[in-house]
C-alpha cells in the first residue's frame, strides 16, 4: 500500500498530427454546410406547419366550461363535439375523455389519435373557433382510420371544415 501512492496513472501519448479545422482551411465544406441548412429550414418551415403547440390547446378548466356553456353542441356515434367562436385567429383544441370510458391507458390513447387527426388536419379547420371533443363512454373506435373516417365524415357534413385553404 505505501508504494502505490507514488505510482502515477497511465498517461495516454498525444497524436503527433493534432488538427483542429478553423474558418479559412477549408471553403468548400462550409458551403455544403450552408446548403445543407437552406434545406433543413425549409423542412423545419414544412413541419412546423403540422405542429401542435401550447396556444392551440385549452388547457384551463374556465375555457372548457366556456366552450360548454357558449358553444354549440353535435353528436355523433362515439362523440360530442362542443364549437365555440373565440377571440383569436387560430382553432383550438381540447380533448374530454372521462374515467367511465376506461382507465388511463385507453382515455390517453384516444386522446393521442383525436390529437393527431387535429393536428394533421389543422389547416381545414375554420380559424376563430374553438373545439371540443368528448369522448363516449360507448365508444368503440380502436383505429386511428375509423376516428378519421367519422371525424371527417361529421365535419364535412355540418360545413365546418375550411375548404378554401
Amino acid at each position: 500500500m505505501k508504494n502505490e501512492k507514488d505510482v502515477s496513472a497511465k498517461q495516454h501519448k498525444k497524436k503527433k498530427n493534432a488538427w483542429v479545422q478553423t474558418e479559412n482551411e477549408n471553403q468548400s465544406r462550409k458551403s455544403i454546410v450552408k446548403q445543407k441548412t437552406s434545406k433543413g429550414e425549409e423542412k423545419i418551415k414544412c413541419l412546423r406547419d403540422y405542429s401542435f403547440p401550447k396556444q392551440l390547446r385549452i388547457r384551463k378548466r374556465s375555457e372548457f366550461k366556456n366552450v360548454y356553456i357558449s358553444g354549440t353542441k353535435f353528436t355523433t356515434k362515439n362523440f360530442i363535439i362542443f364549437i365555440c367562436s373565440n377571440n383569436f385567429q387560430y382553432p383550438r383544441l381540447g380533448i374530454t375523455a372521462t374515467k367511465k370510458y376506461g382507465k388511463a391507458v385507453k382515455r390517453n390513447r384516444i386522446k393521442r389519435m383525436i390529437r393527431e387527426f387535429f393536428r394533421l388536419n389543422k389547416p381545414f379547420f375554420k380559424n376563430g373557433y374553438d373545439y371540443v371533443f368528448l369522448v363516449k363512454n360507448n365508444c368503440t373506435l380502436t383505429k386511428f382510420q375509423e376516428i378519421v373516417f367519422e371525424l371527417e365524415s361529421f365535419l364535412k357534413n355540418e360545413k365546418i371544415y375550411n375548404f378554401s385553404n
